[in-house]
């Protein structure tokens, strides 16, 4: 991952610029551009969509353990009454 960022934007570190790229030979000389600024320059306006869609799914998942909720407080001789009274007035 690192490789593929250096080589692509010509940067490194995240912070501040070191004084020398991590996987790219010495030969290309000092790193002038840190890789935090190139990087937020790319994912930009895509990350208010990845932002809005984990809205929306942790929003799901809560609504599911809601709904989930009654399922858990069901008594079993209540379950048990019920099913007798179906029972019966199959029979």
């Amino acid at each position: 991952m690192i490789k593929y960022i250096e080589a692509k934007f010509e940067c490194t570190g995240i912070c501040k610029s070191p004084f020398f790229y991590y996987t790219q030979p010495t030969l290309l000389g000092m790193p002038q551009v840190s890789c935090a600024n190139r990087l937020v320059e790319a994912v930009g306006d895509d990350i208010y969509v990845m932002g809005y869609v984990l809205c929306c799914i942790s929003g799901t998942m809560l609504l599911m353990v809601l709904v989930s909720m009654p399922m858990c407080h069901i008594s079993k001789s209540k379950l048990k009454d019920e099913e007798m009274e179906k029972l019966d007035k199959i029979m």
